[in-house]
């Protein structure tokens, strides 16, 4: 454990070198860096190798002394070219992640990844003599996480396809396909898909925190039209909103706009208002504001419920948090509000909460109307 340890922090010593170091210097000290844990290539303008140490040569399951004079995109085309053109040309440093490297002789097709940093190196008169590229190998870590991604489908599939066949069932049975029922038995049918649903929702929302706590949640990133998402959200709990006698109120800016993942904002509004319009009494309103506020998006969602009576009302957003017996307020399973600020958080934002007893609670979100760098995938 000690070793593992000790590697890593070499690991970080010497890729903080090849990021943050005089390109100049690094020239000089690469013969320094033969038996650091992490793969140090030193690339002429044609990029081939001139020097790699020997973790370089161990992470394509080659000699070092036979990198040298190749071309590194033939000895692993999964690099992008344009990388290191950007680099040469512009003086870029670029970061790579995810890069599927074959090894060579690997019989077992085991693909292995690699993250990556590149960056110019200059002579003494400062012109550009070359580059340097640092290369670690993450595949336990890229492993791990497909690991992950197939648990997931797993507890999915095997959760949630039994209870869409019991949905199936009752759907049936309440169609009468299977004969006559009377009024008690259809009261107890709708009681069981409701019951039903309810879990649906519950292995749903399970899968979703998951996703977003292991940082395997895929944020596709697209422009939205504020009002559109908001009024979309509304419309679907009309129904509900009119059987509680609850008003639902939009004030939103017509031309505000963000660039953020549409389901997951859905998610969080959906989350917010099923929240609101379960401690809102008949007769009183839920209200969703949006507007632009320089380069962010301000949304609240305001309701004249019952209030929350907490010291630290924070406390909301923890993780199966449920209230205490006789307060005035606890949650479902625990998780809704958690999500809420996972999904915020996911887009650089940030949720808080004002409530006062007997008066209603405001939740106010504040999220960046463009995706900061690494946020996500941008369609």
């Amino acid at each position: 454990m000690t070793s593992r340890l000790t590697n890593r922090y070499a690991e970080h010593r010497v890729h903080s070198l090849v990021k943050n170091g005089n390109p100049m210097v690094l020239s000089q000290k690469l013969d320094t860096v033969e038996f650091a844990p992490i793969g140090i290539w030193k690339l002429d303008l044609a990029l081939n190798v001139v020097e790699a140490n020997r973790a370089a040569g161990h992470q394509l399951g080659l000699p070092s002394e036979d990198l040298i004079g190749r071309n590194i995109l033939e000895l692993v085309p999964a690099l992008p070219k344009e990388m290191f053109l950007r680099t040469l040309e512009k003086g870029e440093s670029i970061a790579c992640k995810q890069i599927r490297v074959k090894k060579s002789g690997d019989l077992n097709q085991v693909p292995s990844y690699w993250e990556t940093w590149l960056l110019q190196l200059k002579s003494n008169n400062d012109k550009v003599s070359g580059l340097v590229l640092s290369t670690v190998e993450v595949t336990e870590r890229e492993l791990l996480k497909q690991q992950r991604e197939d648990f997931i489908a797993a507890i999915s599939h095997n959760l949630k396809s039994p209870l869409i066949g019991a949905d199936m069932i009752l759907d049936s049975l309440m169609r009468r396909a299977q004969g006559p029922l009377t009024g008690e038995q259809m009261e107890s049918l709708i009681l069981l898909k409701n019951s039903n649903l309810e879990l649906l929702e519950m292995v749903q929302e399970l899968i979703e925190v998951y996703r977003y706590e292991t940082k395997s949640a895929n944020l596709n990133f697209e422009r939205l039209h504020l009002a559109h998402l908001i009024n979309a959200c509304l419309k679907s709990y009309e129904e509900a909103a009119s059987a509680a006698q609850v008003r639902l109120i939009a004030k939103v800016q017509p031309e505000a706009y963000l660039v953020a993942d549409r389901k997951a904002l859905k998610k969080l509004l959906n989350n917010l208002l099923d929240n609101a319009l379960r401690y809102t009494p008949a007769g009183g309103s839920i209200t969703v504001e949006g507007q632009a506020i320089g380069n962010q998006i301000a949304i609240k969602v305001v309701d004249t419920g019952c209030g929350i009576d907490l010291d630290d009302p924070e406390v909301l957003f923890q993780r199966f948090w449920q209230g205490e017996a006789g307060k005035n307020y606890t949650a479902v399973t625990g998780l809704g509000l958690y999500l809420c600020r996972q999904i915020v958080t996911a887009h650089n934002g940030r949720i808080s909460l004002k409530s006062r007893p007997k008066k209603g609670t405001t939740f106010s979100i504040m999220l960046p109307r463009e995706p900061l760098p690494g946020a996500g995938k941008k369609s």
